[in-house]
């Protein structure tokens, strides 16, 4: 029979800008961990079970607010002051306590007198990297090769083994935080403290290249104690203004019970970011963070690893089949882009004959491996006809008379209402989700035609759908075993399907940082979770015939301004090129859509103006 691991239960709110929650009968904090917390004094090495640290770390030279975004949120993700902690940011010149590598693990006594990210129970670190390697900037801003130094003079840097590839050889085992085996099930990381949970907003940490998530994955097998899980990203991390909107819906999460594991990788799919993932215990891949969930105790040292690899798998979908791609992500076929370019235009459109392989920007390659469209159009603006409905008008119609406010959440501008286990939370600009109070734990038992039939049930049932939604992609949320000695991944175990449905104007896909459309999360047990984000539009009144910048002129934006958007690595694929409306979901109500280029990167999407020829971004 299939199961699913209820939300926790909830109180009425302690705060008035936070609920708290209570926590139910059997998920109280280990015994055993107690009673050894309170038998042995205290020792440099031991369990801090009375408080909860956090230290949160921006090394990079773009935008630090996704840093300061997560220790606002985490503050009030309870009580007022049950998290305490530090925000270290690398942005402002003249910053004295800029970003080193010794911050992400033990500290430093002769540099800094703050200790380390193992002394805390949360580590959070945003800044650029690659596989393996987090780099870490001075806050000078001036010049996108500044690079903090080391106590040596080199450009500073930290990951599990820094003396692995990257270019930095010449840097020791000093500067990183230990994935060598040490002994039988044990390793020389310097993540064995306090530290439980880490987040690494950060390119490219978790990917298989160079062996960087297996590496990582040996991080959690420290002794004395062992971290519990890392969660980051395989290969590009979300841009600037997209992360934050990531710590909130994470943080939406968190407290409306749901596991740090769910939490992650669906408030990273609300906002498109596909190439989020994680490594667990396989003991504590249902836990929650504090005060809302219990700490777990930690997995035993020396114990055989059981690391599980959580990610998003994706599906290209017809009407006809849902098909599994090979390379595990969303591909556009040639043929299909062909076969709708007579309803894409109003103009006959023609491809490139030779459109550019590459292209060059500041630090970044860009390998052009999408088909890009040249054409001359012109397109109307369109505007935005719903009227915008209030909270409690939505959250009669969903859930009726029995919906109860349990307060409004001032920190990102949504209301929350409660229905026995569900919740209801709706966004200043009209986005909403449901949470039915469960979530997936058992593989799911049904094909991908089956849950988008079910899909669409469910908001017939308790919503309204759309003429014009239809099927835009099927993705999963998933793990697989994971072999900590050579990397190797076992069989994918699919615990849900996430069907978005989506629509167009006059063949125009509407998309955007998160876009227009109705997410439904699928499991055996039935529908976890339902999110909608749609606006109904007609063409603007004395804006029509727009004319549109060519795909290759987006590309160039994109080349020139790709880096300061994303952070992104040396090199980069381009992966697809669209022509699209632009759909806003953050700030104010969205009154009028612009059309604009997606061009995505593998995982991420840059959108530019396809009038004025600049970036778009919420």
């Amino acid at each position: 029979m299939s199961r699913s691991v209820p939300l926790r239960a909830v109180s009425q709110p302690l705060h008035p800008y936070r609920r708290h929650r209570v926590l139910v009968a059997g998920l109280a904090v280990s015994l055993a961990v107690l009673a050894v917390a309170l038998v042995l004094p205290e020792r440099a090495w031991a369990e801090d079970t009375y408080s909860t640290e956090y230290s949160v770390l921006y090394g990079g030279n773009f935008s630090d607010a996704d840093a300061h975004r997560f220790s606002y949120r985490l503050y009030y993700a309870g009580p007022n002051g049950t998290w305490v902690g530090k925000t270290q940011s690398s942005y402002f010149t003249g910053n004295s306590d800029d970003v080193n590598h010794w911050d992400v693990t033990n500290g430093w006594s002769g540099v800094d007198p703050w200790p380390g990210a193992n002394d805390r129970d949360i580590l959070y670190l945003s800044t650029h990297g690659t596989q393996n390697l987090m780099a870490f900037y001075d806050p000078s801003y001036q010049n996108d090769s500044d690079r903090e130094e080391d106590q040596n003079g080199n450009p500073d840097n930290c990951g599990p083994d820094t003396g692995y590839g990257g270019g930095y050889s010449s840097e020791t085992v000093r500067w990183e935080i230990g994935s060598d085996w040490i002994g039988t099930n044990r390793t020389n990381s310097r993540w064995d403290n306090d530290i439980e949970w880490i987040f690494l907003a950060s390119c490219n940490q978790l990917s298989a290249d160079y062996d960087s998530r297996v590496r990582y994955a040996r991080t959690l097998l420290g002794d004395p104690q062992r971290a519990h899980a890392i969660w980051g990203y395989d290969y590009l991390a979300p841009g600037d203004g997209t992360d934050v909107s990531i710590v909130d819906d994470l943080f939406d999460y968190e407290e409306a019970g749901t596991s740090t594991r769910y939490a992650w990788l669906k408030a990273n799919d609300n906002w498109n970011s596909t190439n989020a993932c994680g490594i667990v215990h396989a003991a504590m891949q249902y836990e929650g963070l504090p005060p809302i969930s219990p700490l777990d105790s930690d997995s035993p040292v020396g114990s055989t690893p059981d690391i599980h690899y959580w990610y998003i798998p994706s599906w290209t979908y017809s009407q006809q089949s849902v098909e599994a791609d090979s390379s595990g992500r969303i591909v556009t076929a040639l043929t299909d882009l062909l076969d709708g370019l007579g309803t894409l235009f109003r103009v006959d459109a023609v491809f490139a004959a030779e459109p550019p392989s590459t292209l060059h920007g500041r630090n970044t390659t860009y390998n052009v491996k999408a088909s890009v469209p040249e054409v001359t159009a012109e397109l109307d603006l369109l505007t935005v006809t719903n009227a915008p409905e209030s909270p409690q008008a939505i959250a009669g119609r969903v859930f009726g008379a029995s919906g109860v406010a349990v307060g409004d959440r001032s920190l990102n501008g949504s209301t929350v209402f409660q229905d026995g286990s569900r919740t209801l939370i709706v966004h200043e600009n009209g986005r909403y989700q449901v949470l039915e109070g469960f979530e997936p734990t058992d593989p799911v038992a049904m094909t991908r035609d089956e849950a988008i039939a079910l899909a669409e049930q469910y908001i017939r049932r308790i919503d309204s759908f759309p003429a014009d939604a239809a099927v835009m992609s099927v993705r999963g949320i998933a793990c697989a075993d994971m072999d900590v000695d050579t990397g190797a991944m076992g069989a994918e175990v699919v615990q849900a399907y996430i069907v978005d449905f989506g629509h167009e104007y006059d063949g125009v896909p509407i998309r955007g940082c998160l876009g227009d459309k109705l997410s439904v999360v699928v499991s055996s047990s039935g529908v976890c979770e339902y999110m909608r984000n749609w606006h109904e539009v007609e063409p603007a009144s004395g804006a029509s015939n727009q004319t549109i910048i060519s795909a290759n002129d987006a590309l160039a934006v994109v080349a020139t301004d790709g880096e300061g958007l994303l952070g992104l690595p040396g090199e980069v694929d381009i992966t697809d090129v669209e022509l699209v409306y632009y759909s806003r979901a953050k700030g104010a109500r969205q009154t009028v859509m612009f059309p604009a280029w997606r061009i995505g990167l593998d995982g991420v999407s840059v959108y530019v103006n396809a009038v004025t020829g600049r970036p778009m971004s919420d």
